[in-house]
Parts: C-alpha cells; sequence; structure tokens
C-alpha cells in the first residue's frame, strides 16, 4: 500500500487518500460550518449558566468548549472560502492538514527564511500545486517548488510581502 502514490507518511504511518469531489467537499463543510453554530451556540449557554452559578471548574470547560466550537467553525469558514481551488470535474485526495508533505517549520528552516505572512502563502501556493497533481506531495519536490517560488524574479507570495527579508528575494 505504501507505493501507491498518493499514499503520504504521515507521523510515521501510510495515510490512504479520501479521493472526493468539490460538491461532496462543499457539502460536508457546511454541514460541519452550521454544526459548529449549534455547539456555539450550546457552550454559550454553559459559559453564561456555569458563570450565574460562579463555578470556576465549570467555566473553564465552557470556555475550553466555546473554543472548539471557534476553531471548528473556523477550519470551515476557510475550507469554503478555498474550495473555488478544487476543479469542480476531479477527484481530489482529501487527507487531514498533516499528511501535507511539508509545513511551515521546515518551510522555514530549509528556506532560511523568519516566521510570517510569506511562509503561508507560500503554503497556500504549494497547496494549489498538490491539489492540481497530487503526485508532487513529496517533502523534496515540494522544497524544490518552494526554492524557486521564493527565488529572485517571482512574483511576491502575498499582498505586501516580497519573500524572504535576507535580501535573495524580490524586492
Amino acid at each position: 500500500m505504501a507505493d501507491h502514490p498518493l499514499v503520504v507518511e504521515a507521523k510515521g504511518w501510510p495515510q490512504p487518500p479520501h479521493l472526493a469531489r468539490r460538491s461532496y467537499i462543499h457539502r460536508r463543510s457546511v454541514i460541519q460550518l452550521l454544526f459548529g453554530f449549534v455547539v456555539l451556540g450550546f457552550a454559550t449557554a454553559l459559559l453564561y449558566g456555569f458563570s450565574m452559578r460562579g463555578d470556576v471548574a465549570w467555566i473553564v470547560f465552557a470556555v475550553a468548549f466555546v473554543g472548539l466550537a471557534v476553531v471548528l467553525i473556523g477550519a470551515n469558514v476557510r475550507t469554503l472560502g478555498r474550495i473555488h481551488l478544487i476543479p469542480e470535474d476531479r477527484r481530489v485526495p482529501i487527507t487531514l492538514p498533516y499528511a501535507f508533505a511539508i509545513d511551515g517549520d521546515e518551510l522555514m528552516t530549509s528556506l532560511d527564511m523568519p516566521p510570517g505572512p510569506s511562509i503561508g502563502a507560500l503554503l497556500d501556493r504549494l497547496l494549489e500545486i498538490v491539489v492540481a497533481d497530487p503526485m508532487l506531495n513529496d517533502r523534496s519536490r515540494l522544497l524544490t517548488l518552494a526554492r524557486e517560488l521564493v527565488a529572485p524574479g517571482i512574483a511576491p507570495l502575498g499582498p505586501g510581502d516580497n519573500g524572504p527579508t535576507d535580501g535573495t528575494g524580490p524586492g
């Protein structure tokens, strides 16, 4: 199974891809978004009730529950905001976010870049590339692509962002 081109080694165990169409992803994200708002309403009611009682331990629990709901809502809003990147007629591999072959820490280390919006913009571009061609979801290939994207002469990675600040990027 590890020989399949879309299986990604994530945290030491292989992740087979789940292939889905854009409409399925959209529908699932809308349902999860609505569920997130229901959870947020419930958690807010709990928080209000426990704060009226003055029970600190339960207030902490309710705050954590509100935080979980906000994370759930935020993740689905982000997915819905990026759904247009997936071609309508193709089945694309959908895996957990950590199944992406590289992360921001690896980019900062390998490219000697500081943390900032340029890392997020670079990861977004790399994700677009992997969605278009899942065979490129390989650490070494993505690092090579990242080096090419931040090389001098390439357009800025984000609004007002001119790439690395060490003088090697454009601007």
